[in-house]
């Protein structure tokens, strides 16, 4: 594929000063080159490590955002005892990106608009995103391996180039982690790769979490899912068609265990930082219909109790309601605004309606 113009003009003069706005005085509570915590020897509470070892988790961003955006799911993982890898893709995805090759040099990634490209090898141009997006979960999925192969070789003692320039971090400590099994998690995109790189084979995971995975970037889907997966979706998701690809075509295809979960009232972009950052106000009017922080809580709870079972997966997840696929996916009675309450399929008036997911802020277990 190659750019047929200058992307991102219009992009870096509207999107780039209102996040700027938005975001401004706002500052991550991190500090920098901090050392590695050694592991106690027996088990910490509230703590998923074991045997004196760091379990690692690698973690794929969504369209749009970057390894900065996810700072409050990531951190409680790393609370837990995680060692969380946060990838920033240079697939085109993020706002901009910096590439550092080996000799130290530096190369701009900035975002790829799908109608910007012309791709030589095919006769019939792209109509959509389709096409650029497969190729970047690709992409994602090479770099999800070589990340994978960075944290072993950590594990085993080397330590990275002089480039990163990190002279106060103490390699050494690496050597407690555990990368021979790490988790894979990821949002939207994210979600994707992660399915994607379980489905390749190449990585022994110990268990997949994905939250929205766009699985239409992935239709049809022909692959076998081999490792433990959690899926943990919005109430936007599971009303659209995502889910419903997902259902029908995913679902049958994962050969081990498998847990559904929902929270009701979520949106698509409510498991990154970004409505924690807004005022409630913004939240509201794009749709998000309970506390942004409800549905971080419930995400991180059911992930830290998924991956507390033996063998590093399969824990029994507290939830608040049932969701029966078979059932409610072919009822929409849940009013939205004006919009009257109506058990039939289809339009009203005053828009479409709604499946039930669940209370705002409640995490509901699909009964597939």
């Amino acid at each position: 594929m190659v750019p047929k113009r200058t992307p991102n003009f219009w992009y870096r003069m509207v999107a780039y000063p209102t996040a700027a706005a938005a975001i401004h005085g706002t500052t991550f509570p991190a500090a920098k080159e901090a050392p590695l915590a050694l592991p106690s020897s027996k088990g910490m509470r509230d703590s998923l490590h074991h045997d004196g070892k760091w379990p690692v988790m690698i973690f794929s961003h969504g369209v749009g955002c970057s390894r900065l955006m996810y700072s409050a799911f990531c951190g409680e993982m790393a609370s837990r005892g995680f060692v969380v890898a946060v990838l920033e893709h240079r697939d085109g995805t993020s706002p901009s990106s910096t590439i550092v090759a080996a000799d130290g040099t530096t190369t701009n990634m900035d975002w790829i608009q799908w109608n910007d490209l012309h791709w030589p090898d095919l006769v019939d141009q792209p109509t959509d995103d389709t096409t650029l997006r497969r190729e970047q979960i690709k992409c994602r999925t090479a770099e999800v391996e070589a990340v994978v192969d960075v944290m072993r070789k950590l594990a085993e003692g080397e330590r990275l180039n002089d480039e990163l320039k990190l002279p106060n971090l103490d390699w050494a400590r690496f050597r407690n982690i555990e990368a021979s099994r790490p988790v894979m998690a990821g949002h939207s995109l994210g979600g994707s790769a992660a399915l994607a790189a379980s489905s390749k084979g190449s990585i022994d995971f110990r268990a997949v979490v994905v939250f929205d995975p766009a699985v239409q970037r992935l239709e049809p889907w022909k692959s076998s899912l081999p490792h433990p997966l959690l899926v943990i979706n919005s109430e936007e998701f599971t009303v659209g068609r995502e889910y419903a690809i997902f259902s029908d075509q995913v679902v049958h295809t994962v050969t081990t265990e498998l847990r559904v979960f929902s929270i009701g009232g979520a949106t698509h972009p409510s498991f990154s930082d970004v409505f924690l950052i807004l005022p409630n106000a913004i939240n509201k009017l794009t749709g998000l219909a309970c506390p942004a922080g409800a549905v971080i809580t419930k995400a991180v709870r059911a992930t830290a109790e998924f991956l507390s079972g033996p063998g590093g997966h399969g824990g029994k997840v507290t939830y608040d309601d049932e969701f029966h696929d078979e059932v409610d996916r072919k009822m929409k009675i849940k009013a939205r605004g004006r919009k009257k309450r109506s058990e039939k399929e289809g339009e009203e008036e005053g828009g479409k309606l709604y499946r039930p997911v669940g209370k705002p802020g409640e995490l509901s277990w699909h009964r597939l």
